[in-house]
């Protein structure tokens, strides 16, 4: 056990574990240098955790951290074998931290991702209030309808992306969409409040909406797309 201030967290430290639910409901924990994997197979490592800090873990079992909230994970790795890793999970933190399994990061709230590498097919969706910096992203279908949020230093690479999303913020990033197929998002009612600022973008997938390519060559200070019309 770790006491910091009143609080008495329950110290997990140096195990491997890889039943089913290992660690379920872990409430005010700290768990460090630990593996979750093995011939078990378990899934849902800290399922419904609360208050949980996970740092410097190795994780290659599915759905660890559903219905999670109040967590901050840090220097980990989440492999191929890790899928869909986040869903239904709120008020989290992830720092540091590779994530290499499809469908990361579902159907969350107030998630932010630092300093993070993350190569995950349907990264993001449905969910409100998703803040990323200084990170890499390699999917396809990127935030799809998901509301609210803040990206800064993002590199993206894949199609599809900011299908059907509303209110986000794209500052100083990098997207590289390496597709023709812009007709994937219709003119009507695709994407509400996307602002772009200082960001290198190339081909976005947005039918009729010129003005967003041509930010990919442009030093304009922002770009404001309203879902029928965007402006320099």
């Amino acid at each position: 056990m770790r006491e910091i201030g009143v609080f008495t967290l329950e110290l997990i430290q140096h195990r491997t574990m890889d039943e089913e639910r290992a660690l379920y409901h872990l409430t005010d924990g700290v768990v460090e240098h630990c593996t979750f994997a093995g011939p078990a197979d378990g899934e849902s490592a800290l399922k419904e955790a609360r208050n949980v800090t996970v740092r410097h873990c190795a994780f290659s079992l599915r759905y660890p951290f559903w219905h999670t909230e109040g967590f901050t994970v840090e220097y980990c790795t989440l492999d191929e074998g890790v899928r869909a890793s986040l869903w239904y999970a709120a008020d989290g933190t992830i720092r540091h931290t590779t994530v290499s399994g499809v469908k990361c990061l579902r159907e969350c709230r107030n998630i932010s991702f630092e300093h993070c590498t993350v190569v995950s097919e349907e990264f993001g969706w449905r969910c409100r209030n998703v803040d990323l910096s200084h990170t890499a992203v390699t999917s396809q279908y990127f935030l799809f309808e998901t509301k609210g949020g803040n990206i800064t230093d993002l590199t993206l690479k894949g199609k599809y992306s900011f299908q059907y999303t509303e209110d986000l913020t794209v500052t100083d990033s990098f997207l590289a969409q390496q597709e023709r197929h812009r007709e994937k998002l219709h003119r009507e009612g695709g994407i509400s409040g996307l602002v772009f600022r200082g960001t290198d973008a190339d081909q976005l997938p947005y039918r009729g909406y010129p003005a967003v390519v041509l930010l990919q060559k442009s030093d304009a200070g922002g770009l404001h797309h309203g879902g029928h019309r965007s402006v320099l």
